[in-house]
C-alpha cells in the first residue's frame, strides 16, 4: 500500500507538498502497525492451539 501511494506521488510531482508527504508517512506507519498486529495474532493462535499459521 505504501509503495502504491508513493508511486502515485512520483507520477504526479506537481501535487507534492508537506501534507502529502505526511500522508505517505502515516500510511507507512499504519502498515507497520498492521504487520505487528498480524504477528501478535499469529502468536496468540500458536499459544492457544499449538498450530503455527501464517496470516500474511
Amino acid at each position: 500500500m505504501y509503495f502504491r501511494y508513493l508511486d502515485n506521488l512520483i507520477d504526479n510531482p506537481s501535487t507534492v507538498n508537506k501534507c502529502i508527504i505526511s500522508s505517505v508517512l502515516v500510511v507507512r506507519y499504519l502498515e507497520r502497525i498492521a504487520d505487528h498486529a498480524t504477528y501478535i495474532g499469529e502468536s496468540i493462535v500458536y499459544i492457544v492451539t499449538g498450530e503455527k499459521i501464517m496470516l500474511r
